[in-house]
């Protein structure tokens, strides 16, 4: 249990705590779909992603796919609090697109259990105020 709880912090918590919370704010308009494209491209380059392009086409296509609809309400609310984490994190890695691309995939392959959702953003917080 110990080891499986030092990756989880290895992979979700240490990058997301290096993150200002400043941007939180700015990942989760994003991730909302509320900012402007020439906004939504400025942080996202600011979160340390080169192709803020490609990565906007991502977000939208995982928001706009098959696994986001499918989910419940509270699902939904789930994943809306946890991907703006993600990219956040995805983003202070050594290659922050092949990071997220990879991580919407495993959302996407585990989205339907919402509880999986949950436990990822309630590691996040845990992590982070320890």
């Amino acid at each position: 249990m110990q080891r499986v709880h030092e990756h989880f912090n290895s992979v979700f918590a240490a990058p997301q705590g290096e993150a200002p919370a400043a941007d939180e704010q700015g990942l989760h308009a994003l991730w909302a779909g509320t900012l402007e494209e020439t906004a939504a491209h400025e942080v996202l380059q600011a979160a340390g992603f080169a192709d803020a392009g490609t990565t906007l086409n991502l977000l939208k296509g995982l928001r706009a796919g098959g696994a986001y609809s499918a989910l419940s309400a509270n699902g939904r609310e789930r994943l809306d609090k946890l991907m703006p984490l993600l990219v956040g994190a995805a983003g202070l890695t050594p290659e922050p697109q092949t990071t997220l691309a990879r991580l919407v995939a495993f959302v996407e392959a585990i989205g339907r259990r919402s509880v999986y959702l949950a436990l990822l953003v309630e590691i996040r917080w845990r992590c982070r105020s320890s």
